[in-house]
Order: C-alpha cells, then structure tokens, then sequence
C-alpha cells in the first residue's frame, strides 16, 4: 500500500486536471492557474467582485505569484483592476469583456471533464469523494 494514499491521490488528480487544461488552453494562451483565476471571477454571487486579497484566500497564492498572473491577465485584457469604491485601501478584479468570452470557453472545458467524471462515477462515487475532500479541507485547516 501507498505511503499516504490520500494525499497522493489528491496530489496526482491535481496534477492530471493541471497538465490537461495546461494542453486545452495552451492555443488560449492560458496557463491553468490564469484560467482557473478568470473562472472564479465569474462564479462568484451576483454582483460580487473580488478584491485582490479575496483571491489571495481562495488559492492560496504568494501575493507576488498572485500580482504576476494579474499582471498577466490585465495585459491580455481580460481583467481590470478597479479601486474598491466601499474599501479604497483595495483594488477590484473584474473581467473585461473579452475576459468573459474567455471564461464562457472555460466553463465549457470544465464541464466536459465533470461530465467524463461523472459517466465513469456513480453518484454514490462522487459522495463519498466530497466527503473525502471535506475531511480533507478540514484537517489542514
């Protein structure tokens, strides 16, 4: 058996997800964490926009690391970044128009991989994954 089974397979699906949208993206000219950046900007609640810090939290990402693929993003115009009009000691990440279609091809990506999961997953194989994930999220909190 596997030394740390869990972690090793969270470890790998990440890297397989990683190299397969790094492949499907390279002709966009987006890195994954670029798109996966650009898809958590449009799935957020309505209205709602993140502040740099927001995205700082949600993956985790040294600021600098996180500055660059802004830095990347708002060069392609696909961001903007825009002063906070409630905090002006923050600055606003929204997707520009071309930013939008972007994550419009995004979404479709991911879905085709949920949707091969799925065809090949029970739905009670997918519970008890997101209970694993759970578990997960929990003890490294």
């Amino acid at each position: 058996m596997a030394r740390f089974p869990v972690l090793r397979a969270v470890e790998r699906a990440n890297q397989l997800v990683s190299r397969h949208l790094s492949r499907q993206l390279a002709g966009a000219g987006l890195t994954d964490i670029e798109a996966q950046v650009l898809f958590h900007l449009d799935h957020l609640p309505a209205g709602m926009r993140p502040a740099v810090r927001d995205l700082q939290s949600a993956f985790g990402l040294p600021p600098t690391t996180l500055s660059a693929v802004l830095d990347r993003l708002e060069g392609r115009r696909l961001i903007r970044r825009a002063p906070n009009p409630v905090d002006r000691r923050s600055t606003l990440v929204v997707p520009t128009a071309l930013g939008r279609r972007r994550i419009a091809d995004i979404s479709a990506l991911l879905a085709g991989v949920e949707q091969a999961v799925a065809a090949r997953a029970t739905a009670a194989d997918l519970a008890a994954f997101a209970r694993v994930l759970t578990a997960l999220e929990a003890a490294t909190e």
